[in-house]
């Protein structure tokens, strides 16, 4: 009997110690040792060991692009741009920004008000009527995520069945006849929307007059000059030049890449599904720096804590870290700002501080199961380190 039980268990235990040995070759980096002495120069080369050695390890593809004053002072890129392997990632390359799209939508919105056409404090109902279910909810109830709004995703009953894809029209259809009345009053409660950015995308679109994708691209990235970004989702069929597409191992943690990209949540834009690539990311950071998005009184806006009605301000948990929540922001390392994306095979951060005039620009395609929050942590850190407080 001993034997028989013996020899079930013996596969289980192996099969468990493999699982925890792959966890631990997952999970098994540190940070970038730099130099107690040396130059700056010295040190970002460090840090790029660092990252190559991150890539050889599994940890890590995509480009990373950091730039202080204007100046590229650490860029890499490092992979294929999908699983086939048949192109590498260049400077050119696209990624899927996921969640760093709410902040291009909440600048959006801020760029409309800034033009007398909508206030924050406006009802949503004066611009998409179809949401009478919803009369206390304003604009700025959908910017801060306080607005009860049901999540598309997890919702009961769910926006879609048996494949659906999900597209704007979808969305508001279910919103106004069938989705739940809301989660909580709104301006009682904090809860991080995706639902709400989708919303605000098409506000934008009933406001200017113009599809979300298209103002986007008027106001924004061909004006600035954002060569490599762009809305696109699969209800666009004009794809980026040179697009990223999400991947994760066959296996998990092992095995060849096979494809994770866009999927039926991916019919519409405005949390999620703007494309861009680093350096078009720096290019942002310096409109914003210099009132060229947004003006600055309407720019900091964005970095203003959110409060409930009660004046409460809110506190989010990211990755098991509290951090403080302005729009589309998180802002706890003021003056510096940063904001995470995941989608995916994507992982995502962006970071900028106005005062250093510092960029940290972190899109990967492939890193789907990692604490990427703790490498760009690291990734911070170092940085930090290297360029000094100016």
């Amino acid at each position: 009997m001993l034997k028989i039980i013996l020899m079930i268990l013996a596969p289980v235990v192996l099969a468990i110690a493999a699982v925890v040995y792959l966890e631990y070759r997952a999970f098994a980096f540190s940070a970038p040792a730099l130099p107690e002495t040396g130059s700056p120069a010295n040190s970002l080369e460090t840090i790029a060991d660092w990252l190559e050695q991150l890539h050889t390890d599994g940890h890590f593809t995509g480009s990373v692009l950091v730039s202080h004053r204007g100046i590229p002072i650490l860029e890499k890129h490092l992979g294929p741009i999908g699983p086939d392997g048949a192109r590498p990632i260049t400077a050119r390359t696209s990624f899927n920004l996921a969640s760093v799209t709410k902040q291009f939508t909440a600048t959006a919105v801020l760029r409309l008000e800034q033009e007398g056409l909508l206030k924050r404090g406006d009802a949503v109902t004066r611009y998409l009527p179809e949401l009478k279910r919803y009369p206390g909810i304003t604009i700025y109830h959908l910017l801060a995520g306080t607005s009860g709004l049901p999540d598309y995703v997890s919702a009961d009953p769910p926006l879609a069945k048996g494949g659906q894809m999900v597209t704007p029209e979808l969305l508001l259809n279910w919103l106004a006849l069938s989705a739940p009345s809301g989660g909580f009053p709104p301006g009682s409660r904090y809860e991080y929307s995706n639902t709400g950015y989708l919303v605000l995308a098409q506000l934008v679109a009933r406001v200017s007059g113009k599809p979300y994708a298209q103002y986007m691209q008027d106001t924004f990235f061909e004006p600035l000059g954002m060569k490599d970004t762009q809305v696109f989702h699969k209800g666009i069929e004009r794809e980026p030049a040179e697009r990223a597409l999400g991947m994760r191992k066959r296996f998990f943690y092992r095995g060849a890449f096979v494809l994770y990209d866009l999927n039926r949540f991916d019919g519409g834009a405005g949390d999620g599904n703007i494309y861009a690539s680093p350096r078009d990311l720096v290019t942002w950071h310096e409109a914003l720096r210099d009132g060229r998005a947004l003006d600055r009184q309407f720019h900091a806006l964005l970095t203003e804590p959110v409060r409930l009605e009660d004046g409460t301000v809110v506190a989010d948990e990211i990755f098991g870290k509290n951090t403080s929540v302005g729009l589309a922001w998180n802002t706890n390392r003021l003056p510096a700002l940063n904001v995470y994306g995941r989608w995916q095979g994507f992982s995502n951060y962006y970071y900028r501080d106005d005062r250093r005039d510092l960029v940290i620009v972190f899109l990967a395609n492939s890193a789907h199961f990692l604490p990427f929050a703790e490498i760009t942590d690291m990734l911070t850190s170092a940085v930090d380190k290297a360029v000094g407080e100016d």
